[in-house]
């Protein structure tokens, strides 16, 4: 079971770091701004930032040495974080800007990966692979630490250039107050999918012993 873990993780790792890598080369090559400005603006989308920790993730879980080398970020508890930030990924595109999309020829390939196959790639691997039976509420609180220094970031990085990540966002059109309320709907959406995750992760947990 270990060495199919490991197998998943590298396959996951591979999956979800060629789609990052792949969109970052795509900015680079297609917008017309400075190399400095596309970087930035590349972290400005949760989509990169969630995609991202997953792969390194995946990466770490997959190497002979990586869970005692890296204990911290691989255990349980960071597993079920990075399937309730590519989950929340997946949810929000869908819902609130797929309508909207139109990427055509590699870049469609490209998105389909980061919007859909690495989200389920992770929760599919969630489900078989991640030990459940320690997970605990009181880590969901934490969880949420990191989409909110994303979207400091984001609107930080907004203010100054003049361009925000997601409509959403867009604070020339909604103004402060709805774009905040927007955003923490948006985390207590967060805080209820992990404790989704860990409630079905309490379940299953159960049912193994």
């Amino acid at each position: 079971m270990k060495n199919q873990k490991t197998r998943y993780a590298f396959i996951g790792a591979l999956l979800a770091l060629f789609a990052v890598v792949s969109q970052f080369y795509l900015n680079l090559t297609v917008q017309e701004e400075p190399k400095w400005m596309i970087v930035l603006r590349y972290f400005s989308y949760f989509t990169m930032v969630s995609n991202l920790l997953v792969g390194l993730h995946l990466g770490a879980l997959a190497l002979p040495t990586g869970t005692k080398r890296w204990p911290r970020y691989t255990s349980p508890l960071v597993s079920t974080a990075m399937t309730t930030y590519i989950t929340i990924t997946m949810i929000v595109y869908y819902v609130m800007l797929a309508k909207d999309a139109n990427p055509q020829g590699f870049q469609a390939i490209i998105n389909l990966t980061l919007h859909l196959f690495v989200p389920l790639f992770m929760i599919v691997f969630w489900v078989l692979f991640v030990e459940k039976k320690d997970l605990q509420w009181k880590m969901v609180g934490r969880w949420l630490l990191t989409p909110l220094v994303y979207f400091i970031y984001a609107m930080v990085l907004g203010a100054f250039i003049d361009k925000y990540p997601y409509p959403f966002f867009q604070v020339d059109v909604h103004g402060w107050t709805r774009v905040i309320i927007t955003a923490l709907i948006i985390l207590g959406f967060f805080g209820i999918m992990g404790m989704t995750y860990i409630g079905i992760g309490k379940i299953l947990g159960s049912r193994k012993r």
